[in-house]
């Protein structure tokens, strides 16, 4: 839609920004009722009118059709920080951070911080799996998908077959291969 959307982590807000009349909408904020984010870290959006955005403190994904506008949590349960792949809220994300959509398949890929891996959330079925890392290492460690590591990912970005993470942790940008 030509739009902006910007993250005010400080104020658990939402914003919209026109670039052409630099007009800023604020979509949610700690004022609006029902708003479910604490800490908002990043944001995505797909190619079918929805924002999806991580909440680093509540451990959550949470999903806002610009069509109503209504933000629901999607995977992950409020407060709930771990490590566990499982649907909607039976999932548990470990302190996301940076996500990115596959505009291929619609997957969504979220930096796990403190969770020290890769997650995959499907939009289709509300499910959350591990791509790649381990929660017990904080070493990194190139490889397979079943053998990397990530100690500090932060941010993900999907660019055609690959994802590339970056992960604080000695400033790295690694390169994974998707499935």
């Amino acid at each position: 839609d030509g739009l902006l959307y910007v993250l005010d982590s400080g104020n658990a807000a939402i914003r919209r920004v026109d670039p052409d009349t630099l007009e800023v909408t604020t979509l949610l904020s700690r004022f609006t009722p029902g708003n479910p984010l604490g800490n908002p870290e990043g944001i995505a959006a797909d190619g079918a009118g929805n924002l999806f955005v991580s909440d680093y403190s509540r451990c959550t994904l949470v999903a806002v059709p610009m069509a109503t506008g209504e933000p629901a949590v999607v995977a992950g349960s409020p407060n709930q920080c771990d490590e566990v792949d499982g649907v909607g809220t039976q999932a548990r994300f470990d302190r996301p951070k940076g996500l990115d959509v596959d505009p291929s398949t619609g997957l969504i890929y979220v930096a796990d911080y403190d969770g020290h891996t890769i997650r995959v959330f499907d939009p289709a079925g509300n499910g959350v799996t591990t791509l790649t890392g381990d929660p017990a290492i904080m070493d990194p460690a190139d490889g397979p998908l079943a053998d990397a590591t990530f100690p500090t990912p932060s941010d993900v970005l999907v660019v055609d077959d690959h994802l590339l993470v970056l992960d604080l942790h000695g400033a790295h940008v690694r390169k994974v291969e998707l499935p």
